[in-house]
């Protein structure tokens, strides 16, 4: 019985580690060979789970970072921000996309509500809207209590709850309802 142990043991351990990699979407570097790169699909790219982003090396070295030392990668339904060191930022979808930095924050979803985060991905405002749309002239729009309504077969709006603006410290500027 006890040759079959270590058997048992290192069958267990060969699964414990594998990782599920899928397809990912991103905009590779600038090649002779791909002078203008546009958004690109990879098989067997990327991993996402328990909140744990995993790239492949190959992939990783394809990835091109801007003048901000970021980009974006689709991967498992999800759109991330990264950087050089490997710290990401998961954000919203939006415009077909990951989520604009506008005023230097982009949005997302934290705990199901709203959050703002800068290009450091540190934290500017905490959630405590349902949605908000991105700051023009130092106010967004957010609204509580909305409900995400189908429009049409590409399109979702948000109707119902209590709308009006906040300023990049998160007070409310001037309420609609």
């Amino acid at each position: 019985m006890k040759p079959i142990i270590p058997v048992l043991l290192i069958a267990l351990s060969g699964s414990v580690g594998a990782v599920d990699f899928q397809s990912c979407a991103f905009t590779p570097k600038q090649t002779e060979e791909n002078p203008y790169p546009e958004l690109e699909a990879f098989q067997h790219c990327a991993s996402y789970h328990d909140k744990y982003l995993e790239i492949t090396d190959e992939h990783w070295r394809q990835l091109n970072f801007d003048e901000n030392q970021l980009t974006s990668l689709f991967t498992h339904g999800q759109y991330f921000y990264i950087k050089p060191d490997r710290s990401y930022l998961p954000v919203i979808t939006y415009d077909n996309g990951a989520d604009y930095f506008q005023e230097g924050l982009t949005r997302s979803l934290l705990n199901g509500k709203i959050a703002f985060y800068n290009r450091d991905f540190k934290l500017v405002l905490a959630p405590s809207f349902d949605w908000a749309w991105p700051f023009q002239n130092g106010k967004a729009k957010v609204c509580n209590g909305c409900v995400l309504t189908q429009v049409d077969a590409e399109h979702t709006g948000l109707t119902g709850g209590t709308w009006g603006y906040i300023d990049k410290q998160g007070n409310m500027i001037e309420p609609l309802n």
